[in-house]
């Protein structure tokens, strides 16, 4: 296998797409990408799976990328571009040193990481249609985008998203579980996943732990068995539950500093974005026709990539998931601000 899928989703129809990207169908994806396929040999169904899933799309007799496909010379390209980048702006948020100076490690990088930078540039995009909104998409891979990066050196050396987020909503609060994996309960079930007819029990399974595991770290239910359970996944540590709740109160307390890191990351992002534009219009998928507003979520993969390990770097983010792989916030469903940023 040449290309390696990223698949976003809002829905199941992560696994369907998962399941269907086949090692044949990721060769003809690369074929496509380096101008070796010849449309002519590859069957309709495939042509129509992989249209369906707005990977190619037809282009009077021919077939041309219609996401982001990232080869070994655009990631070089890229990475030049993010180090830069990165750097500069990781810089910028490290000197306003009193920003969330009170909150815990891993509350600091929910508020300021996650809330702050990447779900206030993410809102960014979509109110200023920098980005297309692939939430959108319709059919039998619906609110579901896949792009490909090549397999080299560089892509593996970048090393792993410590800002990768999972999103689990229940009836009253919200977890986002932060880093590339591990550690959390979501991730102990997601196996699971592949056997039949038990998708839909391990979903409501997932939504009542999520309520549970917060009740438990407000107090609100006592049973422990289940705070057991919280210990094996980095919620309770040491009998105690760890500062990772976010409750309307303490939002509001520290919801002028979200919002100039919020601010900082936009005007710093925005006066960069012609610069970004051009590079991605050189890239192999760009060179095909698609647009840069196509691919700039997979270019913030790296970009994202980049400024986390450098906020680390700076002690701007002192959790710990580099060590453990994950950390878990939840989050008051009440909270109307965080509710939006993550439905």
């Amino acid at each position: 296998m040449k290309l390696q899928p990223n698949i976003a989703s809002y829905n199941a129809n992560y696994y369907k797409m998962k399941t269907k990207l086949t090692d044949e169908y990721i060769d003809i994806i690369y074929g496509i990408a380096t101008g070796s396929a010849n449309a002519n040999d590859i069957k309709d169904e495939v042509i129509n799976d992989l249209i369906d899933m707005h990977i190619v799309k037809k282009d009077g007799s021919s077939i041309k990328l219609n996401t982001a496909v990232f080869l070994a010379d655009d990631i070089r390209k890229i990475y030049d571009l993010v180090s830069d980048l990165g750097s500069e702006l990781a810089r910028k948020l490290v000197e306003n040193r009193s920003i969330l100076n009170n909150v815990s490690p891993e509350i600091k990088n929910f508020l300021g990481g996650i809330v702050g930078v990447t779900q206030g540039l993410s809102r960014y995009n979509y109110e200023n249609n920098i980005a297309i909104e692939w939430k959108n998409y319709t059919g039998q891979y619906a609110k579901t985008k896949v792009d490909f990066d090549e397999f080299c050196d560089l892509s593996n050396s970048i090393g792993e998203h410590l800002f990768n987020k999972t999103i689990l909503v229940g009836e009253k609060y919200t977890a986002v579980f932060i880093g590339p994996g591990g550690n959390n309960y979501s991730h102990l079930f997601s196996s699971l996943y592949s056997l039949e007819g038990s998708r839909n029990y391990i979903d409501n399974v997932l939504r009542y732990l999520t309520d549970s595991y917060a009740m438990l770290l407000e107090s609100k239910i006592r049973n422990e068995h289940l705070r057991q359970s919280a210990e094996q996944v980095n919620i309770f540590e040491g009998g105690r539950p760890k500062d990772i709740l976010i409750s309307r109160e303490l939002f509001q307390e520290y919801s002028s500093s979200v919002n100039q890191i919020t601010e900082i990351s936009c005007e710093y992002y925005s006066s960069k974005l012609g610069l970004i534009f051009e590079v991605l219009r050189t890239t192999t998928a760009g060179r095909q026709g698609v647009s840069p507003e196509n691919m700039l979520m997979h270019f913030w993969r790296y970009f994202s990539k980049i400024l986390a390990k450098k906020l680390y770097e700076y002690n701007f983010l002192t959790d710990n998931i580099s060590q453990i792989g994950s950390i878990t916030v939840f989050f008051d469903n009440e909270i109307d601000e965080l509710s939006k940023l993550f439905s």
